[in-house]
């Protein structure tokens, strides 16, 4: 019978000895992290091929190595879905903005012309010109004298219950307003209140009417007396023919932006506003519900691209621009009716036209893509 071998003992090597450190080095060595990509290989090694295909390592793309045979149309279609994903990662194009000031437009006053003299000398083949749609509005006379409108019982109720209780004490907070603006709902005035909100009702919508304010577009600031605005018809025709009357008179191409001051909410690659716009990307979106939901939710809010002629651009980049234009033509006499009737130190409906065609308007605004030669 044999005798059981004698199990030697283990010789544990002390960690500062030569062994032990040589012992230490190779464990670590063997803990080394792997860096792991898609489909679980390592970081720098070519995928292994899946089971039953025909596709071989670092012979096609890394689409096909991880999803095996690929057809070119689905191929494609992945291909499309990466671009759309770092597409928006691409360094958006800078520019350098500059406004230029112009008298008042008056209602009946040549636009085209108008623009035309401002921009002579200024502009270069490649820029962009936005236009504000209230200076348009008011040149092509769509206006109206609200003192001369008879509010409905409906009018009368939004003007009084509906604005001053419902947002004095509680749309108003929810969506975040100033101060100072609340206080101003809170006292809304309801004779010049009820017209307006008539105007609203019969060229907007009841959606349109339950706003506070610029209900469906309809703007009363930087206008006199009880006269409001009504936005385009056709802002799209309208930035074509500035466009062509440019290339015409001063031989110059660029690209015309039509744009207003009430806002654009964006919700990741969604954009929503409260007013009508044609823009491509940007979604009309219920009146009041849009205006509500941006506010309360503290979307990022830029100003509203309208139409543009003479080139296609992101929605993104519209509304960036559209924004810059806002910031850099000011708010005119004001922001509100309140904010111009305090700038002139006179009642809501006591601005006169002589008040407004001393004050500084700069209707427009030049982009200029920074390096252009």
């Amino acid at each position: 019978m044999d005798k059981p071998k004698k199990l030697k003992p283990k010789t544990h090597e002390h960690p500062n000895s030569k062994a032990g450190k040589e012992k230490k080095r190779k464990v670590k060595k063997d803990r080394t992290p792997q860096r792991f990509s898609v489909a679980g290989q390592r970081a720098g090694d070519p995928p292994e091929p899946i089971p039953n295909s025909e596709v071989k390592p670092r012979s096609v793309t890394g689409a096909s190595a991880v999803f095996g045979r690929v057809k070119p149309e689905k191929l494609a279609a992945i291909q499309k879905i990466f671009s759309r994903v770092y597409s928006s990662q691409k360094m958006k194009p800078r520019y350098s903005a500059k406004a230029v000031e112009t008298g008042y437009w008056m209602p009946g006053d040549d636009y085209l012309k108008n623009i035309a003299d401002a921009l002579d000398g200024r502009i270069g083949n490649g820029d962009t010109v936005a236009i504000s749609e209230k200076a348009l509005c008011t040149a092509k006379g769509r206006i109206i004298d609200e003192s001369r409108v008879k509010p409905s019982r409906l009018a009368r109720f939004l003007a009084g219950f509906w604005t001053r209780k419902t947002w004095g004490y509680f749309l108003g907070q929810l969506c975040h307003l100033k101060k100072e603006n609340v206080r101003r709902l809170r006292d809304y005035p309801l004779k010049e209140g009820s017209a307006h909100k008539q105007v609203a009702l019969w060229h907007a919508s009841f959606l349109q009417a339950l706003l506070w304010g610029s209900e469906g577009g309809i703007d009363a600031s930087n206008l006199p007396y009880a006269y409001v605005s009504l936005p385009l018809n056709d802002p799209q025709e309208t930035a074509e023919e500035i466009r062509l009357h440019l290339w015409d008179k001063l031989g110059k191409k660029v690209t015309v932006l039509i744009v207003d001051t009430d806002k654009t909410y964006s919700l990741g690659g969604f954009h929503f506003t409260h007013r009508p716009s044609c823009f491509e990307g940007i979604h009309p979106f219920f009146g009041f519900v849009a205006y509500v939901t941006g506010r309360a939710l503290r979307l990022k809010r830029r100003s509203t691209p309208l139409a543009i002629a003479g080139a296609k651009i992101d929605v993104n980049l519209a509304l960036d621009l559209a924004e810059a234009t806002h910031r850099r033509r000011g708010s005119g006499a004001g922001r509100t009716v309140w904010d111009m009737a305090e700038t002139f130190g006179v009642d809501l409906s006591s601005v006169t036209w002589t008040m407004l065609k001393g004050w500084e308007h700069k209707p427009i605004v030049i982009f200029k893509r920074k390096g252009r030669a």
